[in-house]
């Protein structure tokens, strides 16, 4: 007999969820398939709301048979999908994905507006899921990922002379404004505006800038978790007058070196499926395309 259950150990819950996500055939783009990092990221960045209203768990007997999670921002009223997660030898994947939607939008009681979902484009079941649901595909996204290796053959790509345009630097507050215009300009009404990376910096959470006198090239920020070796570029933007100049090869290439150097052994990014110029510049800088996958919304 499978039921609900309000809350488990995040340890078996994290260690379900990175199995079903490293197929993928099962794979949602929101949580990753490392357990350690699953788990951290639901202790410490999970949700506006407590577990027991965002992550629902589906039992059968003793064991996980489904995981459904959602990560609430409630003054946005929006919320990314966390699954379903769910083992399909044990149970139908519909069935098993309707009583958890059923139970966990009961729970969140008219709070969320928009519902976001990411899934790879080889999870057929997820899809079909969001079909049902008359969610909208919205576009197509690629994940490119880097792994340790050695920097010296990829930095040999830059040119470092005299014609390089600018220095590499963390941010500082001198550049607040040059930012904010070319990040907001860049990137309108996205998941971090400017305000939202500055108050996030810390030693994981990094924002490395190319700029000169007065004028700001472009920036690149990544985030990395406090008890996993991964890392995420975040953003990167090139002022577009500057463009064409190697500047984002530079800040891509400083920011694996910083992050490789700390411990790091796994960087991810994701880029739009139509941004072929930014695939080659991703390529030449030692990543590989990892997923395809598909963005979809869902408005109540």
């Amino acid at each position: 007999m499978i039921s609900i259950h309000p809350f488990l150990n995040l340890k078996d819950i994290a260690e379900f969820i990175a199995r079903i996500n490293s197929n993928p055939a099962s794979h949602v783009g929101y949580a990753g398939d490392n357990a350690a990092e699953i788990k951290d990221t639901l202790l410490h960045e999970f949700s506006d709301l407590a577990l027991s209203d965002s992550l629902h768990v589906l039992m059968e007997e003793e064991l996980i048979v489904g995981v459904l999670g959602f990560d609430v921002d409630i003054e946005l009223g929006q919320a990314e999908i966390w699954g379903p997660f769910i083992d399909d030898s044990s149970v139908d994947w519909h069935d098993a994905a309707d009583i958890l939607w059923s139970e966990g939008t009961r729970k969140l009681d008219g709070r969320i507006q928009t519902y976001s979902g990411f899934y790879n484009a080889k999870n057929l079941q997820a899809r079909q899921f969001m079909n049902r649901a008359q969610a909208v595909k919205k576009q197509n996204e690629m994940i490119w990922a880097a792994k340790c290796v050695s920097n010296e053959a990829l930095s040999n790509k830059v040119i470092h002379s005299e014609k390089n345009m600018g220095y590499i630097d963390a941010f500082s507050s001198q550049w607040t404004s040059a930012f904010t215009k070319l990040h907001d300009a860049s990137f309108p009404g996205t998941y971090y505006d400017a305000k939202a990376i500055l108050g996030r910096l810390s030693d994981q959470h990094k924002l490395w800038i190319i700029a000169s006198n007065e004028i700001l090239y472009g920036y690149i920020y990544t985030e990395q978790g406090e008890e996993h070796a991964e890392a995420t570029v975040e953003y990167i933007a090139v002022n577009p007058v500057y463009r064409k100049k190697g500047i984002g090869k530079r800040l891509i290439l400083h920011a694996r070196e910083d992050l490789f150097s700390g411990g790091v052994h796994k960087i991810t990014l994701t880029v739009s499926r139509n941004n072929e110029q930014a695939h080659s510049l991703y390529e030449q800088c030692g990543f590989g395309l990892q997923h395809e996958m598909i963005f979809y919304q869902l408005k109540t």
